[in-house]
């Protein structure tokens, strides 16, 4: 799901935490708080989320343009 700008994430419980790492495994953000994340610091290419709810944790990749 390519970003160039806003990130909202969905869930169906609330959001703990949401990391995002770079493919080499570094991480590059962690936000506690809220379901919609600017995007615009972020270099162009592929990113893993972390994202940590009340019920659990999934991983996700996001390609940002």
């Amino acid at each position: 799901n390519p970003s160039s700008g806003q990130l909202r994430i969905d869930a169906p419980t609330e959001i703990v935490s949401v990391e995002m790492y770079s493919m080499d495994g570094r991480r590059i953000a962690l936000r506690h708080q809220g379901t919609t994340y600017e995007m615009n610091e972020a270099a162009q290419g592929l990113y893993l989320l972390r994202i940590q709810t009340l019920e659990g944790t999934a991983t996700k990749r996001m390609f940002v343009e």
